[in-house]
């Protein structure tokens, strides 16, 4: 799947980036964009 913006597989925000080998700590929700981290 190419690099982009794409549905959250966590449910936890709208849009996650995928940076067409992992997904990314970067998340977007109403048009902001945050981080999230992943949980150790």
């Amino acid at each position: 799947m190419p690099a982009g913006w794409y549905a959250d597989p966590s449910g936890r925000y709208e849009l996650r980036y995928w940076d067409a080998t992992a997904w990314t700590e970067h998340v977007s929700r109403a048009g902001q964009q945050f981080t999230d981290p992943p949980v150790a």
